[in-house]
């Protein structure tokens, strides 16, 4: 008898659970082709637009390491608690692109034909390109 009137429960709960699941999730933004912006308006270097990228992956708690394959390539991972983001950043001397690489428990989807994850990687990956325009407007 406790078990029939349990049902109900257990089965409202397995119908919330997936609609909960999909109320944490946004749609996955990457930046591509972002224009390089000086402080004078002058063209800069592909060195310079890599140390800005550093350096505004430094202010916002992203960790960098080279990717092999390209040597225009920065991989950058931002890690807290259990939760991780890895975005690739190429670059070149007149623009920069951030796309999605990997995650780990931030409820990545794809569902019809659009990538989703969790609103605080949008968050975290504006931050990002943010304080990489400051860099790159700074130095």
């Amino acid at each position: 008898m406790r078990i029939a009137l349990s049902l109900p429960f257990v089965l409202a709960a397995l119908l919330v659970a997936p609609s909960a699941q999909a109320a944490r999730t946004a749609p996955l933004q990457n930046y591509e082709d972002v224009l390089v912006a000086t402080p004078d308006g002058k063209p800069t270097t592909v060195e310079h637009v890599r140390k800005s990228i550093l350096a505004g992956a430094s202010r916002t708690r992203w960790a960098a390491s080279a990717k092999s394959e390209d040597a225009n390539t920065v991989r950058l991972t931002y890690s807290r608690g259990n939760h991780t983001a890895v975005v690739d950043v190429h670059y070149s001397a007149k623009s920069y692109s951030i796309r999605y690489a990997d995650s780990t428990n931030l409820n990545y989807a794809e569902e019809g034909g659009k990538q989703l994850i969790h609103p605080v990687y949008k968050k975290q990956v504006n931050s990002l390109r943010l304080a990489i325009d400051v860099a790159l407007r700074s130095n």
